[in-house]
């Protein structure tokens, strides 16, 4: 009996303990799992994770690691108490398949894999498609075996480190994304300044490789009706294999890639002939280049912009595409400015700045009225269109960065389109508002008239938009827009670094204010502008409103408008 009693209580004592181990591992993932947050670059995630899981699982040694799962390639590899280094042999059996069924299923290595290792518990991590990787245990301090449910709580802490590893990874790139759209539009504004076609694509080849990081890169412009190679610019490539038109790269353009019409993006090690360009991929392939941006000045005028490997070694993504498709097609605006300004200086000098800022027809309109633009700072009674999006904040805070930049660059696309087509000019971007001036630099019939159309015109084309975020993203915004007229100050504005073209003045502060005041949907126009619209145009009155910066109320009307088309 008292046999008996001593059992029950030695066995009692082991459960307690046992619970009291459980426990304590919980605890301790648990506090490893918080910690995790913390973190913002890849490498501290995965480090605190397998130290954390060391500790708490009480393991001799442990390794975590990411790879290129298709490449089979290690990326990243962390390990502690191991003699050698693990990530060379990890790297041979990852390009010898050995870990594929464990990344697709999640089945387990061979057993004699892991024993090489000296690996008893093995967990996968799945940060994307490509990005796959594991964490693996050696056996415990107090060599006591594994249990599934140890197996269960290292899986958990796993998925923990992989969701935050995923959320670091989507906010780098968000970052990097706003940097490069940042970096673009500022030093695409710079090239705009450029009076020659060779400085031109000077400045974008350099403005794009020190962006991308790559390390080489050549800009080309070329007249295809001629045969004739017209700017040639090259960094981080053989003098041999550049050449002019009649050797090399300059050959390769005018018989191949004169005729290519869409990027290309070569995947790496890919066989070029595998991505369906045939030889223009070859003639890429053939003098490193990994990336190519068409783009066109006229029917005969073209050119584009290549790029080699990234110094980084990442690929080409479609984001990197949209960034670089945007720079050549602003270069080619550029080129086009210039081309006209060579054209104008042998008629007058007097048109060397006008195709700096303006449009070819607008140009020619110009020297046919001889009429006369202070580029330095003037006067001048404009247009002022302030549209923002309702209520940002709030509907984008839960969404993904990635998807969050992808539909404000389609957004800023279609609007700054339309207010091209309506003779508008791009003042600026602040945060999610757009700022237009209609009648700036030169002339135009009814500058009121122009910005009240392209409002309307982006209020239709806004529900299309909708509809195909709701299918897609199941996500929809608003805008409200306030349009003023009045005199501003034009002119090169900032310091002597960066000047920028811009209009400022009370105006702009009026149209911002009127497009605060506009519910979603709406289109707000000053008195100002009301009296320069005409009787074509519906309106209907509101209240008197007061507005900051100014002591009385101001009338307010709204624009009427259907859905339908015009």
């Amino acid at each position: 009996m008292e046999r008996s009693i001593n059992q029950s209580t030695e066995n009692a004592a082991f459960a307690e303990s046992e619970l009291e181990k459980r426990l304590y591992r919980l605890k301790t993932l648990f506090d490893a799992s918080q910690e995790l947050g913390g973190f913002r670059d890849a490498r501290d995630i995965l480090d605190n994770l397998l130290l954390n899981a060391i500790g708490g699982f009480g393991a001799a040694k442990g390794f975590v690691f990411l790879a290129d799962s298709q490449a089979g390639e290690v990326k990243t590899i962390l390990h502690r108490g191991f003699d050698e280094d693990p990530g060379p042999r990890l790297g041979d059996f990852l390009s010898a398949g050995k870990f594929k069924g464990f990344f697709d299923t999640g089945s387990p290595p061979d057993p004699l894999l892991l024993s090489s290792f000296g690996v008893f518990l093995l967990k996968p991590l799945s940060v994307s498609e490509e990005v796959k990787g594991a964490i693996g245990l050696g056996e415990r301090i107090t060599g006591e075996p594994y249990t599934d449910e140890d197996m269960e709580l290292l899986g958990t802490l796993a998925s923990h480190g992989e969701s935050r590893v995923r959320n670091v990874r989507l906010l780098q790139q968000l970052e990097k994304r706003v940097f490069h759209l940042r970096t673009l539009y500022d030093l695409s504004q710079e090239v705009v300044f450029l009076k020659e076609p060779r400085e031109i694509l000077r400045a974008l080849l350099m403005t794009v490789m020190g962006t991308f990081g790559t390390v080489s890169g050549v800009s080309v412009l070329a007249d295809v009706a001629k045969g004739k190679i017209e700017v040639l610019e090259w960094r981080g490539m053989g003098e041999t294999s550049m050449s002019g038109e009649g050797a090399g790269f300059g050959r390769d353009y005018l018989e191949v890639l004169g005729g290519v019409s869409r990027p290309i993006f070569l995947a790496g090690a890919v066989d070029p002939a595998g991505n369906g360009d045939g030889g223009a991929s070859r003639s890429l392939a053939s003098v490193g280049l990994n990336a190519w941006i068409p783009f066109r000045v006229s029917e005969s005028l073209r050119g584009g912009i290549g790029l080699g490997e990234k110094l980084s070694g990442e690929p080409y993504a479609v984001d990197d595409g949209e960034l670089l498709a945007t720079l050549a097609a602003q270069g080619a605006v550029a080129i086009q400015n210039a081309k006209l300004l060579e054209r104008m200086k042998r008629e007058e000098v007097a048109r060397v700045n006008f195709s700096r800022y303006l449009s070819p027809q607008i140009v020619e309109k110009i020297v046919r009225h001889d009429v006369e633009v202070n580029l330095g700072g003037d006067r001048k009674v404009v247009t002022i269109l302030f549209s923002d999006i309702r209520n940002f904040t709030t509907i984008t805070e839960n969404r993904p960065p990635g998807q969050l930049v992808h539909i404000l660059n389609e957004y800023f696309t279609v609007m700054a389109q339309i207010i091209f087509e309506h003779q508008g000019s791009l003042d600026k971007y602040i945060g999610d508002a757009i700022v237009a001036v209609f009648g700036s630099l030169v002339p135009v019939e009814n500058p009121a008239k122009n910005a009240v159309a392209a409002a309307v015109a982006m209020m239709r084309r806004l529900p299309e938009l909708n509809r195909h975020w709701e299918t897609r993203y199941a996500f929809y915004m608003n805008i409200g827009i306030g349009v003023n007229t009045g005199e501003v100050f034009l002119g090169n504005i900032g310091s002597p670094e960066r000047m920028e073209f811009t209009v400022i003045g009370d105006v702009v502060n009026v149209a911002s204010r009127f497009s605060g005041l506009a519910k979603p949907g709406q289109v707000l126009v000053t008195k100002e502008t009301r009296g320069l619209l005409g009787p074509d145009v519906r309106i209907r009155a509101h209240p008197p409103a007061s507005v900051k910066g100014k002591t009385g109320k101001l009338e307010v009307f709204e624009i009427v408008y259907t859905q339908a088309a015009m």
